[in-house]
């Protein structure tokens, strides 16, 4: 743990949190526009997005090198939107948890990328990691959204979003539908643009 905070440390003085952020968003809309593109006929209403993974041609290849680079770059502005919570008010344990959790969602993206389902097993795996990051990334925009609530510096707006976003992963979770997951997809890369800005902008 020593060694990836070094890490971290080192990453976030090189270079803001919030670049990380918007880093993070633009690889993975433009790999994943451009996959939608690649795969003629392809309805958001009724295909789930890692059906993308699984399309013939670059678009398969393209989606899946996409959520695992987006997987990787964000992991340095989720730390830093943990750390940014500094008051006293803020409970230390729970934003250690909150951080740890992210990171391990922001981990199965990746993994979500490295096995497309192509077979029942890679089915399997698939799912799993998917699973994984869905549950996780909705504790952390939860905990987070109430964390910032908390600490006076921070906008009540950055509270509404993060829990509107919350709002949209529940509904996928009990929904399954496919443009419901379509909706996560944008409300994340909205609040994760939209923290990023906010908090280049606030210098915080």
């Amino acid at each position: 743990m020593d060694k990836i905070n070094n890490l971290m440390d080192k990453l976030l003085k090189l270079v803001p949190g919030g670049y990380y952020g918007l880093l993070s968003m633009v690889i993975g809309v433009i790999f994943t526009f451009l996959s939608y593109l690649l795969v003629p006929g392809y309805n958001m209403i009724e295909s789930f997005i890692s059906v993308l993974g699984i399309s013939p041609g670059l678009a398969a290849p393209l989606f899946n090198i996409g959520f695992i680079l987006t997987g990787i770059t964000v992991i340095p502005f989720l730390v830093y939107l943990g750390r940014s919570l500094t008051q006293e008010k803020i409970n230390e344990k729970i934003k250690k948890f909150a951080i740890k959790i992210s990171i391990i969602g922001a981990i199965s993206i990746s993994l979500v990328g490295c096995f497309p389902h192509y077979t029942l097993l890679l089915g399997i795996i698939h799912i799993f990691f998917a699973t994984i990051f869905f549950f996780c990334e909705l504790i952390f925009c939860t905990i987070y959204s109430i964390l910032i609530w908390i600490d006076s510096r921070f906008s009540k707006m950055q509270t509404i979003i993060g829990f509107a976003v919350s709002g949209v992963f529940i509904f996928f979770i009990f929904t399954g539908w496919p443009i419901s997951e379509w909706m996560v997809f944008f409300a994340i890369v909205f609040w994760v643009i939209e923290n990023s800005i906010y908090f280049l902008y606030k210098k915080i």
